[in-house]
């Protein structure tokens, strides 16, 4: 029997749907960046790529959605709450010129070898937030 003993909370999170980007009450930072680097002496020649970009379409929602945090293991451990879903919705490439870009970066460059489909997809952690893994595709079609 223990007399002195701290109560083990254990803490569950639930919840699941969908959320569109296109919210009325969304507060978005948007952002887009294109660039053909192969005139570029420093590009790798041939770059069967060469089109460079970075998307960008963050932000807070004004009415964020929700996921339910439920304690467990005694009084002391609190109750159930609603808590606010933190959305990362796209942001892929480097917001860089492409020209002196630090070679941590480089992995990170989004390339695609026409300037009218620009797709892809990947998983990361963001620091803050882990084990949480964020899975990102996308997939843009333009005209010309």
């Amino acid at each position: 029997m223990c007399r002195k003993c701290s109560h083990q909370c254990t803490t569950t999170y639930s919840g699941h749907g969908t959320d569109g980007v296109a919210q009325p009450d969304a507060l978005r930072t948007t952002g887009f960046g294109l660039e053909d680097v192969s005139t570029r002496p420093s590009a790798p020649n041939p770059e069967p790529s060469p089109y460079y970009y970075r998307i960008s379409a963050t932000g807070g929602r004004l009415v964020p959605p929700k996921y339910t945090l439920t304690p467990s293991g005694g009084m002391s451990c609190g109750t159930s709450s609603m808590e606010d879903i933190i959305v990362f919705y796209l942001d892929i490439g480097v917001n860089s010129d492409f020209v002196n870009i630090p070679a941590d970066q480089i992995p990170l460059i989004e390339k695609s070898p026409s300037v009218t489909l620009l797709a892809g997809s990947r998983s990361r952690t963001i620091p803050g937030f882990e084990p949480l893994v964020f899975s990102d595709s996308w997939r843009f079609i333009g005209s010309g």
